[in-house]
């Protein structure tokens, strides 16, 4: 079982229609075998990643808690049930897989009390590839895949990646093809830089489902974005109006972050 929590993940269309010079998630939504893909609800926009990964592994929603906690940095995690303790429990080796700092939301501590057997952080990954300053997804899945090859034949890998982290700055760019939003005017570079990230991670994502088409072994990937990118101003400039006018329904579309389970292998379920 592969889980893999995208950074920043979204399809910008889900707030508002624009047009741009390439399609940015064109292999993403070519893939036909999926067990299920669509749209998931978050708890944060913009930032605080660790909320979205605290929901995942442990089923708990944060609208349960105080506002504005983060339930890594206050609370004591070794008494909670999450994925990684039940499938520990299940005989599956786990490991988590993240190309920064292992310190980052408290995750060194949180991680080991989940029961994570394992926690490789960006000094513990050799050499990656960076776009911006930070780990290709390309590059972090590949340390993925290493680490697949050599575990056991029962594993789960969660991991986070890094590549589209906020701000969306032109350094780092030079030498990438960028897209462009058609009659912006160039207002929004932060979100064409955005866009661009998006459609490099696509192409990672492709390159990791068709290198997992071709191993023996059965495997489940589950990917979904932990939040939408915080670029308000384009939003309300797209919806013609300030982000305190929203309606509900407006409002929760800034929640909203693709998802898709898939397998190598035919599986019972639908």
């Amino acid at each position: 079982i592969i889980a893999i929590m995208d950074e920043s993940f979204s399809d910008l269309r889900t707030v508002g229609d624009f047009q741009c010079s390439e399609e940015y998630l064109e292999r993403w939504y070519a893939v036909d075998d999926f067990i299920c893909r669509g749209s998931l609800y978050v708890s944060v926009y913009g930032g605080t990643t660790a909320n979205t990964e605290f929901e995942f592994l442990t089923g708990n929603s944060i609208g349960n808690l105080p506002v504005g906690i983060v339930p890594y940095q206050i609370y004591n995690m070794k008494n909670v049930g999450n994925l990684a303790g039940i499938l520990q429990n299940a005989g599956f080796e786990t490991t988590a897989v993240h190309p920064e700092y292992k310190g980052n939301w408290n995750r060194m501590r949180v991680y080991a009390n989940f029961g994570f057997q394992s926690f490789l952080g960006k000094d513990d990954l050799g050499e990656l590839e960076y776009l911006r300053g930070r780990a290709s997804d390309r590059s972090s899945f590949a340390k993925v895949t290493e680490r697949f090859e050599a575990g056991s034949d029962r594993q789960f890998i969660f991991h986070i990646t890094m590549q589209n982290h906020g701000g969306y700055e032109m350094e780092g760019m030079e030498n990438v093809e960028m897209i462009s939003l058609e009659e912006s005017n160039g207002d929004y570079p932060d979100v064409e830089v955005y866009l661009t990230g998006i459609r490099e991670s696509d192409k990672a994502i492709d390159e990791l489902m068709q290198y997992l088409r071709n191993v023996d072994e059965p495997v489940i990937l589950c990917i979904f974005g932990d939040h939408l990118p915080n670029v308000s101003a384009w939003i309300e400039d797209t919806a013609g109006k300030r982000e305190d006018a929203f309606t509900l329904e407006e409002k929760q579309k800034m929640y909203a972050v693709p998802y898709m389970i898939w397998a190598n292998y035919d599986t019972p379920y639908e």
